[in-house]
C-alpha cells in the first residue's frame, strides 16, 4: 500500500481520497474497515490538506 501511494502525485492521492470518502458514504459490508485502512494511509502521506481539497472541491457533488 505505502509503495503504491508513495508512486501518486498530490492532484491523484486527493482523487483517491474523494474515492475513500465516497465508499464511506455508500457502505457495503465489511467495507469501512478496509476504507479506514486505506483513509490512514493516505492521511499519513498527504496530511489534512488533502481532506480539506476533497471536502472544499465544488465537483465533490
Amino acid at each position: 500500500m505505502d509503495d503504491c501511494l508513495a508512486q501518486l502525485d498530490r492532484d491523484l492521492v486527493d482523487v483517491l481520497m474523494k474515492y475513500i470518502y465516497r465508499g464511506f458514504e455508500i457502505p457495503t459490508e465489511g467495507s469501512s474497515s478496509h476504507l479506514l485502512i486505506w483513509h490512514e494511509k493516505v492521511f499519513n502521506v498527504s496530511g489534512v490538506g488533502c481532506i480539506v481539497r476533497v471536502f472544499s472541491d465544488s465537483k465533490r457533488a
